[in-house]
C-alpha cells in the first residue's frame, strides 16, 4: 500500500511539473483598438535594428548563442510576465558598458523603449500582431508616426555613431532632404540588396504610412 502511494505522488509531481505556462507561437492578431504591445510591429522590429545585427545575435553570428531575429528565439530569452527574471531586459537595462545591449558605441536603448518591452513581458511575451485594416494613412504625423516606425526600425544603423550610407536617421533635416531614397528603398522588394531596413521587412502598413507622409509634404509636426 505504502508503495503505490508513494508511486501515485511521483506520478502527481511528475505531472504537476509538466503543467508549465505554454508559450504560443502564434502569431495572435490584437483587437482593434487593444493596447497590448505587438511583438511583431513593435518589439521585434526595434531588436532587429538594433540587436540582430552581422556580428552580434543575427542568425549567422549569434553571439553567446542567442539569437534575435524572430519569435521562437526571442522568447527563449524573457520568463513571461517578470522582466526582473528575463535576461533579455537584464541586458538593456543594464548601466555597465561591458555589459550592455547594443553595446557602445551604439547608443542605448531609450526609456521608452525599455518600457516597451517590459510591457510586453508584463503582459505575457506573447507573439502579437496589429492587422493592417487598423491602417490610417490619412494625415500621417512624424511624432506620432513616422518618428517611432524610425526608432524601432531604423536607427540602429543610422545614428549619430553609426550613419550607414551616410543616413542618419536621428536627424530630422537628413531625413527631409533624403526623402525620395528612404521612399525608393522602402518600396524595394525586400530580397533586393538596397531594401530598407535590413534584416527585417516594413510592414504594408508602416510601408504606406511613411509613403504618405513624404506624399503629404514630409512636414516635422
Amino acid at each position: 500500500m505504502r508503495i503505490l502511494l508513494l508511486f501515485f505522488l511521483f506520478l502527481l509531481g511528475f505531472t504537476a511539473c509538466k503543467h508549465e505556462p505554454a508559450i504560443f507561437d502564434g502569431p495572435i492578431a490584437l483587437d482593434a483598438g487593444s493596447t497590448e504591445v505587438s511583438f511583431q510591429d513593435e518589439v521585434l522590429p526595434l531588436l532587429l535594428s538594433n540587436c540582430a545585427m552581422s556580428g552580434c545575435h543575427d542568425a549567422g553570428s549569434r553571439q553567446e548563442g542567442i539569437q534575435l531575429t524572430d519569435y521562437r528565439n526571442i522568447v527563449k530569452e524573457v520568463v513571461p510576465r517578470d522582466p526582473g527574471d528575463s535576461e533579455l531586459y537584464e541586458v538593456i537595462t543594464e548601466t555597465d558598458g561591458d555589459k550592455r545591449m547594443p553595446p557602445p558605441p551604439q547608443p542605448a536603448f531609450s526609456s521608452a523603449q525599455t518600457d516597451l518591452i517590459r510591457r510586453w513581458i508584463e503582459e505575457g511575451a506573447r507573439n502579437t500582431f496589429r492587422p493592417d485594416g487598423n491602417c490610417d494613412t490619412a494625415a500621417v504625423s512624424y511624432a506620432n508616426v513616422v518618428r517611432p516606425i524610425l526608432d524601432q526600425q531604423c536607427v540602429g544603423c543610422h545614428n549619430n555613431s553609426l550613419s550607414e550610407g551616410g543616413l542618419n536617421l536621428l536627424q530630422f533635416n537628413q531625413i527631409q532632404q533624403k526623402q525620395a531614397a528612404i521612399y525608393l528603398r522602402i518600396s524595394l522588394s525586400p530580397q533586393d540588396p538596397s531594401y530598407m531596413p535590413k534584416g527585417g521587412n516594413l510592414s504594408a502598413c508602416k510601408t504606406n504610412q511613411i509613403k504618405a507622409w513624404i506624399h503629404q509634404g514630409a512636414q516635422q509636426n
